[in-house]
């Protein structure tokens, strides 16, 4: 899927696209990282490619959400170099729905950075869940939020503080037909690395160890 004179491609994402798959990965051509995006169908064939954004720095943790839907949109998310959270949408015809964005204004009131991203498509609900990694003043945090196909905030976010350990790699998943979303990170503090998980993620009191 990457351009022919890419000299490097990585950090792929993939996820149902419609009848088809949507992918996303950075690559690197001529010197110039950008992060791709294209529709391939099962058999394939890439029905449309289109790069998401290119500035001259390394993108961070690139994520797709969709669903079997054949009308549902593709969102991108993912960090620039400076660790601002940024989104993309886009139409099953490659049509720009929103363009590039911070998701979240930065630096919030915590002066936060963000780490780690992950987002799924909700069917029931029509809309998507993103969950990122947020550190400021010295505390990491764990996010939840849902967004409408133009990227409003939907509903009340969800925050849970993160003691004594640093987290990364946050990624999310749907919990049966309720639209619930569970998460899972890594944390580490003393040299030891932990896989955390937090069932019901939106109305849970508390993350599970």
């Amino acid at each position: 899927l990457s351009d022919a004179s890419a000299t490097n491609a990585v950090r792929p994402s993939i996820v149902r696209f419609g009848a088809d798959f949507a992918v996303t990965w950075v690559e690197t051509v001529a010197g110039t990282t950008r992060l791709m995006l294209a529709r391939v169908t099962e058999a394939g064939t890439v029905a449309w490619r289109l790069t998401v954004a290119s500035p001259a720095s390394v993108f961070k943790s690139p994520r797709v959400a969709s669903s079997p839907s054949t009308s549902a949109p593709v969102l991108v998310t993912w960090i620039g170099s400076d660790l601002v959270l940024r989104a993309a949408v886009y139409g099953p015809t490659n049509v720009e729905l929103v363009s590039p964005r911070a998701l979240v204004a930065q630096p919030d009131a915590g002066g936060d950075l963000v780490f780690g991203v992950d987002a799924v498509r909700r069917v029931n609900t029509g809309d998507f869940l993103v969950g990122w990694v947020a550190q400021g003043a010295g505390t990491f945090r764990v996010r939840f939020q849902a967004f409408s196909d133009a990227l409003s905030p939907q509903g009340t976010p969800r925050e849970e503080s993160v003691t004594g350990e640093t987290a990364d790699a946050l990624r999310v998943a749907i919990s049966g037909d309720t639209g619930e979303v569970s998460g899972a990170w890594l944390a580490s503090a003393s040299g030891i690395t932990r896989l955390r998980w937090m069932a019901n993620a939106l109305t849970s009191p508390s993350p599970a160890v």
